[in-house]
């Protein structure tokens, strides 16, 4: 699954992550810094704040083009309308663009990836039996509209439990999570966009894939064979009951290490 920018749901479904936020004491904890180890390849982001709105985060990912540069947050209220990549000579290489309806509830994203004139659209849907459908489409800068591929989420308690994906590589995934704070779950604007998240497989890498909480079991499905593959994930926490490590076991290609500092 493609992973094209690097972080975030409804309202109506984590209203227990706005219960988190009602505590006086962690509204004053924001992330500062992920230190990363994604499948042997070494990614830092440092995080910037006007209040909690989210204003910069600069990057340093490694055998990546571009590796060097800054993300810039806009909002429209307290929504986040759009995040604009630069690279390290200030140039605008990617945007991603959020969309929402009247409840506020994320509608559409549009990856944009400027220097290559390519273009991924995701529609989302939300069922009444409480699913979340994602067409995806792509195309050019301008226009996308070439049918992809799309994908089933399931939720249960506000969080993302389930992911069936009808790709060219079918596969099932399940979710487990802790019950402690996520990371960014004081940032506003997040929740709203966190279905984005589970999308990507973390705006910015796994570390930041769960809704509420925090990832400590995968199990992938591959629907063409039936053969699964497990990744845990251990997990220590700080007093105020935030992740400062995450360490998976090792996959077929790797295994990640997540690093956490806080304001």
């Amino acid at each position: 699954m493609k992973k094209v920018l690097y972080f975030l749901l409804l309202v109506t479904l984590w209203s227990c992550s706005d219960d988190k936020q009602d505590d006086s004491t962690s509204k004053l904890i924001l992330v500062k810094k992920l230190d990363a180890v994604d499948l042997g390849k070494n990614a830092s982001y440092t995080f910037f704040y006007n209040d909690t709105k989210l204003d910069k985060v600069n990057y340093e990912i490694e055998g990546q083009i571009d590796g060097i540069g800054h993300y810039e947050y806009f909002y429209t209220g307290n929504l986040i309308s759009e995040i604009k990549r630069f690279n390290q000579s200030n140039q605008n290489t990617a945007r991603i663009l959020f969309e929402y309806n009247s409840n506020n509830a994320l509608t559409q994203v549009t990856e944009l990836d400027v220097n290559a004139n390519y273009g991924l659209k995701n529609v989302i849907t939300y069922n009444s039996d409480g699913t979340v459908e994602v067409e995806r489409f792509s195309g050019n800068a301008t226009s996308q509209s070439v049918f992809a591929y799309s994908s089933l989420y399931s939720f249960q308690n506000g969080e993302l439990v389930q992911e069936n994906n009808s790709g060219t590589i079918a596969t099932i995934v399940n979710y487990e999570f802790d019950s402690a704070n996520h990371p960014l779950q004081n940032v506003t604007g997040i929740n709203e966009i966190k279905i984005y998240s589970a999308l990507t497989h973390g705006i910015f890498n796994r570390g930041f894939i769960g809704l509420n909480n925090n990832l400590k079991k995968q199990t992938t499905t591959f629907v063409a064979d039936g053969s699964t593959e497990i990744v845990d994930y251990t997990l220590n926490y700080n007093e105020q009951n935030y992740p400062t490590t995450i360490v998976s076991t090792p996959t077929s290609l790797g295994s990640y290490t997540y690093s956490f500092e806080y304001y």
